[in-house]
This record gives structure tokens, sequence and C-alpha cells, in this order.
């Protein structure tokens, strides 16, 4: 159960580059957070401009949480047919003197992973939040990075579309093609067929991003 105060400052550095940031740890199932071998997976935000490989928000794991090389090739074929796709690196990490010989870096959700997909920023959600351990999923909208959206106008309207579309379609006033980019969502479930990764199409894995062209999710 995640809580604001699950995250902590941490220094480090990369490529003799000196970072700073936040940093706390990740994942439902036990294979983020395993004791056996100390691989525990992490999501990192780093402060001011400071990036790595162009990203400020990203996650750390073992690619053994993402079927090691299998996750990668997904990756590839989303971006090839245009589809929204993380930049995705292995890299050996060391932490606190503890060095791991191969780590799997993973873009977070954030503007520049919509725009390093030749896309306009929109504000990206997902439909279910976390509640208690009791009860793991409520129905309704949370979206990434909410106070920069509703500290503007026109931010406040993309969230208040998003709201529109996803409860018209969910209450049967709109149709699935009002809402939805449907040749991309098509494309998206083949390729999830295509390499067994149904977890990823699970309800509380799924993230969508809010077209500001299209207007479309």
């Amino acid at each position: 159960i995640v809580e604001d105060t699950d995250w902590v400052n941490f220094s480090g550095k990369f490529d003799d580059k000196k970072l700073n940031g936040e940093i706390r740890l990740k994942g439902l199932l036990s294979d983020h957070w395993s004791i056996k071998d100390n691989n525990y997976s992490y999501k990192i935000k780093l402060k001011g401009d400071n990036t790595i490989l162009g990203m400020k928000r990203f996650s750390i794991q073992h690619p053994r949480t993402r079927n090691y090389m299998v996750d990668w090739y997904f990756q590839k074929m989303l971006k090839q047919e245009g589809i929204i796709s993380a930049r995705y690196y292995f890299n050996p990490v060391i932490i606190n003197g503890r060095r791991h010989p191969i780590y799997q870096f993973e873009e977070g959700f954030e503007k520049r992973l919509i725009e390093n997909n030749e896309r306009r920023e929109g504000p990206i959600f997902k439909l279910f939040n976390r509640e208690s351990a009791e009860n793991l999923y409520v129905p309704g909208i949370s979206f990434y990075q909410k106070n920069k959206w509703i500290q503007t106008s026109q931010g406040q309207k993309s969230l208040r579309r998003v709201e529109r579309l996803i409860y018209g379609f969910k209450n049967g006033e709109l149709n699935a093609e009002e809402v939805f980019d449907v040749k991309l969502f098509a494309k998206t479930f083949a390729i999830l067929d295509l390499f067994g990764s149904h977890h990823a199409a699970g309800k509380h894995n799924i993230r969508f991003y809010l077209n500001p062209i299209s207007g479309l999710i």
C-alpha cells in the first residue's frame, strides 16, 4: 500500500554524473521484493533538471520481473506499430556498496515518455486506485502528476475531458469509437496476445493517455 512517506532521499551517480532524487520500493508481487537475493525493485524520481538516459522518472528491477528479454521485445514491437512504448535499458547497479550485475531500467509515466513517442503532452491516468489491503481496488480515475494539470485552465479542461469520456462510456452514453483510438487498442491487444503478456492487460496494470490532438484515449 503506497503512501507519500514511502519516498526517501537518495544521492548517487551515473557515468560520473552526480544525481539527487527520491526513491521507494515498488511492486505488488513478491518477485519485486524477495529477500533471498536482495534484488529489490525501486521507483526513482530525479530532482532538478537531472535525467538518466533521457528519463527523469523511472523504475529499476531485476530482469526476471519483466520476463527477462521478452518485455524488451514487446516494447520494441509497440514502438514499431506506433503505440506508446517506454524506454528500456539494461545496466549494472551498485546500491549502498552492493553490486547487482544486471538491472532493468524502465521509463516512468510523465511527459518525457509521451514526447519521446512523438505525441503532444496529455494526461496519463489509470482507472483503479489502490485503497487498502482488504479492498485493493475501487473504481475511479487516478491521474499522474495531477497537481501540475490543475494549475492551468487548459490542464483542468483535459482532466474533465478524460472524466467525461470514461464515465460517458461506462454509462453507455458514448460508443467506444467516440472515446478510444480503437485501431491502436486493437494493435495493442494483438501484440499482448502474441507475447502472452496478458498480465499487462489487467485492470490494475493498464495506463491510459489522452491525445490532445485527436481528443481520444
